[in-house]
């Protein structure tokens, strides 16, 4: 292992220096992730960015329905304001995710994946003490890291990402822990700890809730508490009861996610193995797993088809009842195309999610 060096550990005060354990560090209660679905049909890391991306997607825009985000990007002519500004949320993060995901973790992809939410665009690291809430004065997490010892911390944190005997779940959780503790920019740190967190899941190709989401099933005391409980030299960070619960709950949700899917997954083979479905047909099935509702224009633009080439793969679909043809609304003559199967999925995942333990 790489032994650091009086030049690694400028600006970081020994003793909040990152311990970089020579043996693995063994969790009991995780265990070996097994995926039984990748995501070629259903993805649930995406489906739950909505959630991920900050901003008001949790606040004003948290009821907005999965049936208007669907309407927004089918490409029909369809406007509300709350949508778009939720759909324009998602992509940044998804952009964000993307950027982490292709890139070797660096100083330099940080700023570029926040960036991604940042208006100016500078990512510029705050040159003031941190911390978590809307005013020094009403948080009750301050900060442990100043601002002339963040170059110092960040350089340590790329170490640790680079460490192979770390599990890829732990490494993710301390990964999003370290980056909330540093806190290196005035503002955004959160969405981009959590889009840090989704790309290193993403990068197993495991499928799995990042179990940052069970922020929004709990206390935000409990989850803050996870980040302040420990130092930032400290990796039994995912000791934490908060990420224990995290991932119980997640892995019993999954299961059950993972069977709606196979449902799914099981009516639509049945729908089209009879009559048989072209290749055009086949590409556009796959892509009503992420988009349920498209247009001719849509179906044209994103898997590269003429329109007659769409026409008639939706109309393959609309034989088999696959697809199901909508007017928007009884003043428009706009039709989108609905896969009422997957539509049904993403309102029984919802239920899952946010289900109340009795």
């Amino acid at each position: 292992m790489h032994q650091k060096t009086e030049s690694d550990t400028k600006g970081i005060p020994a003793r909040h220096s990152l311990i970089c354990l020579s043996e693995p560090f063994v969790i009991p209660w995780l265990k070996p992730k097994e995926q039984k679905f990748k995501p070629v049909t259903f993805c649930l890391q995406s489906f739950l960015y909505r959630y991920l991306c900050g901003g008001e997607s949790m606040r004003s825009l948290r009821q907005v329905s999965r049936k208007k985000l669907a309407l927004t990007g089918s490409g029909a002519n369809y406007f509300d304001a709350d949508v778009i500004k939720l759909s324009e949320e998602i992509a940044q993060f998804s952009k964000a995710v993307d950027i982490f995901s292709n890139n070797d973790f660096s100083v330099e992809v940080l700023r570029k994946a926040h960036g991604c939410f940042s208006i100016e665009n500078a990512s510029h690291f705050r040159t003031t003490a941190g911390w978590i809430g809307k005013s020094a004065e009403e948080s009750e997490y301050m900060l442990p890291v100043q601002p002339d010892e963040i170059a110092g911390y960040l350089d340590n944190l790329v170490e640790f990402l680079r460490l192979a005997h770390v599990e890829t779940y732990q490494k993710a959780i301390i990964a999003h822990t370290q980056l909330l503790k540093i806190h290196p920019f005035a503002d955004l740190n959160g969405r981009t700890a959590r889009a840090l967190m989704v790309s290193l899941l993403r990068r197993e190709q495991v499928d799995v809730i990042p179990p940052v989401f069970f922020r929004y099933l709990c206390s935000r005391e409990s989850y803050l508490q996870s980040a302040n409980s420990v130092g930032l030299n400290d990796l039994r960070q995912t000791e934490h009861d908060f990420w224990r619960q995290a991932y119980l709950w997640a892995e019993s949700i999954e299961n059950e996610i993972n069977l709606l899917v196979e449902k799914v997954q099981n009516i639509l083979v049945s729908a089209t193995v009879l009559t048989g479905i072209n290749a055009d047909s086949q590409a556009l099935l796959k892509y009503l797993w992420q988009q349920p509702l498209v247009t001719t224009k849509l179906i044209s633009a994103k898997l590269n088809m003429t329109t007659v080439r769409a026409n008639s793969a939706i109309n393959q679909l609309i034989n088999c009842q696959v697809l199901i043809p909508r007017q928007i609304s009884s003043t428009s003559r706009d039709v989108v195309f609905e896969c009422h199967e997957v539509m049904k999925l993403y309102q029984a995942v919802e239920s899952k999610l946010f289900k109340v333990k009795e």
